[in-house]
């Protein structure tokens, strides 16, 4: 259909980029750069060029990546959450260095609305198999201290402190989680567990029924957790 799209309209800027992103999927990264690149030359957008650089990147291209992302930061005034962005794509690279790099610079230049605390927290959980660690733990305090009613930064707190049975710690940080965004499941899975550890079985069964009825269908949602609700 994308192939249809640019033949039908090879002037359409929408349509390359659409052609770039089903390429990238079938990861044909150099037939994908070539549509990106044809989709900028036609209009300027700032999500095509992270495409583009995200692109490079998967190509062993850094320089040229590295230089697409400083045009970017060039032209916007939201420098710190390009380079959070920056260290999304060099994540997904598999870059560690250059993305603890780009998160450090983000919380530098705006540690509140780059959310780069989280980011590099995030990072340093994923790096450590999604076991909890004292820098991941560090970097999600700093979060929530600039931050404090926010959700990310205290739901990975709650999940830090729930995988090391601290539960009441754990349902402190879950509890604003859950205010925060209060349909999401995820707080309120943790929570049933957090009770069900502590054997407080009535309320856990409370807490899990709700994290199903908020899950619905999304039963695909952060790879089934789910069934950790139905366990």
């Amino acid at each position: 259909e994308s192939q249809y799209a640019v033949a039908d309209d090879p002037k359409s800027a929408i349509a390359w980029n659409l052609r770039g992103r089903m390429l990238s999927q079938k990861k044909e990264y150099q037939s994908a750069l070539e549509a990106y690149e044809k989709s900028l030359a036609l209009h300027d957008d700032i999500e095509v060029s992270y495409a583009l650089a995200s692109t490079l990147l998967s190509l062993h291209e850094t320089e040229k990546a590295a230089a697409v992302f400083k045009k970017i930061e060039a032209n916007t005034d939201k420098k710190a959450s390009i380079h959070v962005m920056a260290g999304r794509a060099y994540e997904s690279a598999g870059m560690s260095a250059e993305a603890e790099r780009e998160y450090k610079i983000a919380i530098a230049l705006d540690p509140k609305t780059s959310r780069g605390h989280y980011f590099l927290g995030l990072f340093y959980l994923v790096k450590n198999s999604w076991e909890p660690s004292p820098e991941a733990k560090r970097e999600f305090e700093a979060e929530v201290a600039v931050n404090p009613k926010d959700f990310f930064g205290n739901y990975f707190l709650g999940y830090l402190a729930s995988v090391e049975k601290k539960y009441a710690e754990s349902d402190a940080y879950l509890k604003v989680a859950a205010v925060a965004k209060p349909d999401w499941p995820e707080p309120y899975l943790y929570m049933g567990l957090n009770a069900y550890g502590a054997g407080a079985d009535a309320k856990a069964e409370i807490l899990l029924r709700k994290a199903i009825k908020l899950t619905g269908i999304d039963e695909a949602r952060n790879n089934y957790q789910v069934r950790r609700a139905y366990f």
